[in-house]
């Protein structure tokens, strides 16, 4: 079923790549790996191996089995073979990328020809593996799928954090604005002041009112809302 049978999976290489994890857990077992093929012996001894390795494990026999019942949890990948029973591999693919269900997916496929490995990486296979293929093979693509997953998983949060500051950021009033405006072009209190003809103590006032509608703890803090909500570009005013 697969070659170098003699070799264990070294799960730990496997998990390596999450050792970074946003969420501040080390152990990335707690992704699910779910297995698309209509293989049943292969299928049930990839099952078996990677069950061994403490990941969690689901296959599905057919494509449509798997839009059925799958759980398509925040923090899984998926491995897919190529060839299915109606519904092909990179059929399911491409109906995942409609639906924008955001997972790695590696494909497996022991007959793959060049335009179906160019469809399936264009849209975004992080690997394809033939068969019969090794444990270090697997190995090495898992890393991948992993290390993709984890981005994805930052994108996201980037993407979420930046909608709810934009949210606290439209609460703020138009004078408000202005004098986030100046604060993010780093013209002190006085200078801001002068700009807008206003007091001092009224700007230090306004600046009050703007850290404590956007949460910011600090002016640094500030200055990486002021990114997220468009105001600057990083490498304007803010350090990578």
């Amino acid at each position: 079923m697969f070659r170098g049978s003699t070799h264990t999976m070294d799960g730990e290489a496997v998990l390596s790549a999450l050792q970074g994890d946003t969420d501040g857990n080390p152990d990335a077992r707690d992704v699910k790996i779910l297995i698309v093929d209509d293989d049943e012996d292969f299928a049930r001894t990839l099952e078996l191996i990677l069950g061994r390795e403490g990941f969690r494990v689901s296959r599905y026999p057919s494509a449509e089995r798997f839009l059925a019942e799958a759980d398509l949890e925040p923090r899984a990948c998926l491995l897919l073979d190529v060839h299915l029973p109606q519904m092909s591999g990179v059929e399911l693919q491409e109906e995942l990328n409609r639906r924008r269900v955001a997972i790695p997916v590696v494909f497996m496929s022991g007959q793959s020809d060049v335009p179906t490995s160019v469809r399936a990486l264009k849209g975004g296979a992080v690997d394809f593996l033939e068969k019969p293929f090794d444990y270090d093979a697997l190995r090495q693509a898992l890393a991948t799928a992993l290390e993709h997953e984890r981005r994805l998983r930052e994108s996201e949060h980037v993407v979420r954090r930046a909608r709810a500051v934009r949210r606290r950021y439209e609460r703020l009033t138009e004078r408000e604005r202005e004098v986030l405006e100046l604060v993010v072009d780093e013209l002190t209190s006085s200078q801001v002041a002068e700009r807008l003809g206003l007091s001092r103590r009224t700007v230090e006032h306004h600046r009050e009112h703007i850290m404590d509608k956007l949460g910011a703890r600090s002016t640094q803090h500030l200055l990486l809302m002021a990114v997220l909500c468009g105001i600057c570009k990083p490498h304007e005013r803010v350090d990578a």
